[in-house]
């Protein structure tokens, strides 16, 4: 057994086996092992059986990144492109995933890609993100592949669109229990985009989606069940698929939270939970949401009546071009 395979093995046992495992680890890490190095430094970054420490863990993923370890050089890139244990910088980033994409690092071509469809750290090139998605995607990269699927779905980056081919790199990412794509061919069955419409098969892609923390496949499920065009209609279902996927910080989700704790529709009614997640929807630039906490301000409704700020708020959603809070903010003028 070697030394890595040990320190593992000791790691899934008692907490004193754990911290055993982990001491081991660590002289193997100063000792420069580069897996260890690896292995220690993810753990610090992630908080996961050690004290969260991203500089520590940015120090241990440096030292196996500066050996060429494609996977370290990767983790290295979202160090720098995040900020989260080193001072942030795209174009470090990107200087570490071209690096270790050239070392073959799948998930690294896929997020040096993205830095060029961006234009963070380097100079913005469409065709050469273009050029990098396929080539993470035919590698078999599953995030790449529905960025794949994506573009060929609506015809992005100067690509025309291609239902057939969306569908395939969608199939291709599920395959590999990708979530968004999963939730994204249950969109093309109930849309009878490229494929005969077939809303069995698209409930069945949004459970599978849902079970695998989809929060747009959630809503998907949530309108499905408010709508009652399939499911019987039901609420209190539809309230409860909501609050999963705003549990999961989705802002549209937050919206329809706040909403049905506004009518009542699901949930009893309480204005002052509708305040609260139409406050987090608000926070994450949902205009609806902007517009909803307005009325409430203005009404004083689960708050303290303030005209000034609910002109605030309706200026807000109207610089994203809601018309009828353009004209509330005048009005409160």
């Amino acid at each position: 057994m070697t030394g890595i395979t040990e320190a593992l093995a000791l790691m899934s046992g008692t907490d004193q086996q754990k911290a055993e495992g982990i001491r081991m680890l660590r002289r193997l890490a100063d000792a420069g092992d580069t897996e260890a190095c690896l292995r220690l430094g993810t753990m610090y970054l992630d908080g996961n059986g050690v004290s969260q420490d991203p500089e520590q863990g940015a120090r241990f993923i440096r030292l196996a990144a500066d050996k060429g370890d494609p996977e370290a050089l990767f983790v290295m890139g979202t160090v720098y492109e995040y900020g989260d244990g080193a001072e942030q910088s795209y174009e470090k980033a990107a200087e570490c995933y071209r690096k270790a994409s050239d070392a073959g690092s799948v998930d690294a071509t896929y997020a040096l890609g993205d830095l060029y469809a961006s234009g963070n750290g380097v100079e913005k090139d469409e065709k050469k993100a273009m050029e990098l998605y396929l080539s993470s995607a035919s590698r078999g990269n599953p995030e790449a592949q529905h960025m794949m699927g994506t573009i060929k779905r609506y015809g992005l980056d100067g690509e025309d669109a291609d239902l057939a081919m969306a569908m395939e790199w969608f199939c291709r990412s599920a395959e590999k229990n990708y979530a968004p794509a999963q939730n994204d061919i249950g969109e093309m069955f109930e849309q009878g985009l490229g494929v005969k419409p077939d809303m069995e098969k698209a409930v069945k892609w949004y459970d599978l989606a849902a079970v695998n923390g989809n929060a747009r496949a959630l809503c998907n499920l949530g309108y499905l069940y408010s709508d009652g065009s399939y499911f019987e209609k039901d609420m209190k279902r539809s309230f409860e698929c909501y609050l999963k996927a705003a549990n999961l910080g989705d802002d549209f989700a937050q919206l329809n939270v706040g909403q049905a704790y506004m009518t009542g529709e699901g949930v009893e009614q309480d204005a002052s939970e509708a305040f609260k997640w139409y406050s987090l929807s608000a926070s994450q630039g949902n205009p609806y949401a902007m517009y909803n906490l307005a009325g409430m301000y203005e009404n004083g409704d689960g708050v303290k009546k303030d005209v000034q700020r609910a002109r605030e708020l309706y200026e807000m959603a109207a610089e994203q071009g809601m018309e009828s809070a353009k004209d509330d903010a005048e009005r409160l003028s």
